[in-house]
């Protein structure tokens, strides 16, 4: 067991005040987890955390979270045990890429707000940003169609009307960067696929700086970008007004385009006009029809509750899904970064869901599904999902059965150090 290379800073919540002030982030590399309960057999592959993060800087001064530095913390799964590691991602710029993660053609990439990807090698060290070309960018997430193995980045470019849609293909290299002209400056921080399109939202809500400000009264637009065409252009069908920080997903059937995400309608405290986006807002899990042909377009709310961060097999991206988890909250409430009472899994097929909810009040953040390899159920599989006590502040990573959603986790890694609520969630399963 080695523990500790590098030291930093860790942020607290400032709504938790009985919980105790958390130690720095430290880079930490510590083989073989305890372990509650038993790892299932076939689970095998990678839990990954990232976010920013302070730390200190060379001076001894601490550097505010995203200001050139983000922490990556990885559980690494597989023969019944878990080994540990934490590493910084420094960057030369204002910001380091903390955005999320996603693996493609063998690499790890740490997504950013509009940088370029930065590739991670086996250990998490950076190898370069090099991984879309000289032009290609990112948002804040990425896709991966399953079918053609391809990579879709999306970057819209902060006060200017446009956005560059990267597609990379299945060895890892740039296919194509095609610019699509908007009508103003959109923000993007999430979107989705079909066979066919590139699927947006833009919402009235723009970044001004550090800031992002959004009118609640502007009408929503769903965007659709042809994915093959060589200058694309989008197609625009406007919504009642939301915000969207998540897609659930997007598939095409009979024609039409179903998209299904978080919509976070008006905010707690309204706004009389364009003002800052509130920290809080009322989402549902809901489903938006399109017929590009007729122009025709219907909203459906699948379930009220209070959720963010949906997760679904990734093998089902761009294509029909019927199982979505979400982390829930405890109130209409929600803060997108903030930390959630319990999970829920909707089963849209029959409309029927099921809750978790921890025994001992743990705070929970953005699930994440494992498929079992070589499985072709969509259920088949464990959902993960961080769990902070909030009186000790400690961390475990829970297994979770979807067959049997509400019962007591399968397994329970314990974590060496806390792990900040708020952090984007992905999965890597073994290279094939």
């Amino acid at each position: 067991m080695t523990d500790v290379v590098g030291v930093g800073a860790a942020p607290r919540r400032a709504d938790a005040p009985s919980r105790p002030e958390m130690p720095r982030a430290v880079e930490r590399t510590v083989d073989g987890l305890p372990v509650r309960g038993a790892l299932p057999e076939g689970l095998e592959g990678r839990f990954l955390l990232i976010g920013p993060e302070p730390r200190r800087g060379p001076d001894g001064v601490d550097v505010p979270a995203g200001h050139g530095a983000a922490m990556v913390h990885e559980v690494r799964i597989g023969g019944g045990r878990a080994d540990y590691r934490s590493r910084w991602i420094s960057s030369d710029g204002p910001d380091a890429p903390s955005a999320g993660l996603v693996t493609h053609a063998g690499r790890l990439l740490a997504l950013g707000a509009h940088g370029r990807p930065v590739v991670l090698d086996g250990s998490l060290v950076p190898m370069g940003d090099d991984a879309v070309g000289a032009t290609g960018g990112s948002g804040a997430h990425a896709r991966v169609d399953p079918v053609w193995d391809e990579l879709l980045l999306v970057d819209a470019v902060p006060g200017e009307p446009r956005l560059a849609v990267t597609t990379i293909d299945v060895r890892g290299r740039v296919r194509r960067v095609a610019e699509v002209a908007t009508d103003g400056p959109l923000l993007v921080h999430d979107f989705a696929i079909t066979d066919r399109f590139v699927v947006l939202i833009a919402t009235g809500a723009v970044e001004d700086g550090a800031r992002v400000l959004w009118d609640p009264t502007v009408p929503a637009r769903i965007g659709l970008v042809d994915r093959s065409a060589e200058a694309p252009e989008a197609s625009w069908f406007e919504v009642a007004p939301r915000a969207v920080w998540h897609f659930v997903n997007a598939f095409e059937r009979d024609g039409e385009v179903v998209i299904d995400h978080v919509a976070h309608r008006q905010p707690v405290v309204g706004v009389g006009g364009p003002g800052p986006l509130p920290g809080s807002t009322s989402p549902a899990l809901v489903r938006t029809v399109v017929d590009p042909a007729t122009g025709g377009i219907r909203d459906e709310v699948l379930d009220d509750r209070a959720v963010e961060h949906p997760a679904i097999d990734p093998a089902r991206t761009g294509r029909r899904h019927r199982i979505v988890y979400a982390a829930l909250a405890d109130s209409r409430a929600v803060d997108p970064a903030g930390a959630f009472v319990g999970l829920v899994r909707h089963d849209l097929r029959d409309a029927s869901s099921a809750e978790f909810r921890p025994a001992d009040g743990a705070r929970l953040g953005a699930p994440v599904f494992a498929r079992r390899a070589g499985s072709t159920g969509e259920d088949d599989g464990w959902v993960l999902a961080t769990a902070a006590d909030p009186i000790s502040g400690s961390s475990r990573l829970l297994v979770l059965g979807p067959r049997a959603f509400a019962a007591a986790p399968i397994a329970e890694i314990v974590l060496p150090a806390p792990v900040s609520a708020g952090l984007e969630a992905h999965w890597a399963p073994p290279a094939p």
